[in-house]
């Protein structure tokens, strides 16, 4: 009698403990699903706004046990001048690290604890980074403002990319010149810059147009947005958005006839 009581007994226990497995498992398998959707979700399209960010970076601390004596370490890393010290700007909720149209501003390895939680989320601010295996061209970087203007050398690259991109009568409307027919001969970055230092007034001792002035007033123009090239997002489809015609021209920019 004795026997068959306790053979029911680990009975019992063997399927609680099986149950509390499965039970386990399941709570384990739908962690983890949640948390692949998630990853998923950071690595798509979607514009996420602020709270969306410290809501997700606060999971992950909770997530991982962190406290205000092990904290979740969130680090930016980039190319220089995309943004990143003003990410860290915008989940601290004020301006906690300094920020500058020239690349390069940030020079030092910076973490700031973020603020409301339980001080468990500290966030690194890092200078830029250029992996040459990765990099673009050096002319798309200047177009893109990665690489600072200020002390470019080589300016008829990036500039031939804007002449590509930007139609001829965008240019001529926002800088007040006349210039060549576009698919001509005499149509050439180097006659827009030309034309630029000219209308400036820009000249060098040998009394030609400073046209490397000229590159770094339009590689500006272009990089600030007075000049806007856009391109289309990664998931844009003409039956959902509709067409797009790129204009060149921003909202503040009258189109002169």
């Amino acid at each position: 009698m004795k026997r068959e009581i306790d053979h029911d007994i680990e009975k019992k226990e063997e399927e609680a403990k099986l149950a509390g497995k499965q039970g386990k498992t399941k709570v384990d398998s739908e962690k983890d699903g949640a948390t692949d959707a998630k990853k998923a979700e950071l690595n798509s399209t979607r514009v996420f706004a602020r709270e969306d960010l410290l809501e997700y970076l606060r999971g992950r601390a909770k997530g991982m046990g962190k406290d205000h004596t092990d904290r979740l370490h969130v680090g930016t890393v980039g190319y220089p001048n995309v943004g990143k010290s003003s990410l860290i700007n915008v989940l601290c909720g004020r301006k906690r690290v300094g920020v500058a149209a020239m690349p390069g501003k940030t020079k030092h390895f910076q973490t700031l604890l973020l603020e409301n939680t339980e001080r468990d989320i500290c966030l690194v601010d890092c200078p830029g980074l250029v992996f040459p295996s990765f990099a673009n061209s050096k002319a798309e970087m200047y177009c893109c403002g990665v690489l600072p203007i200020q002390t470019i050398t080589e300016y008829m690259s990036p500039c031939n990319l804007i002449t590509a991109r930007i139609s001829r009568h965008v240019l001529q409307s926002y800088y007040k010149l006349a210039l060549p027919a576009e698919g001509t001969k005499d149509y050439t970055a180097r006659t827009v810059l030309s034309l630029v230092a000219m209308k400036k007034g820009w000249v060098t001792g040998s009394s030609n147009p400073d046209v490397a002035q000229a590159a770094k007033r339009v590689l500006a123009d272009y990089t600030t947005g007075a000049v806007v090239f856009c391109h289309l997002r990664p998931d844009y489809a003409l039956e959902k958005h509709g067409a797009v015609a790129q204009s060149g021209f921003n909202d503040h920019f009258e189109v002169e006839a």
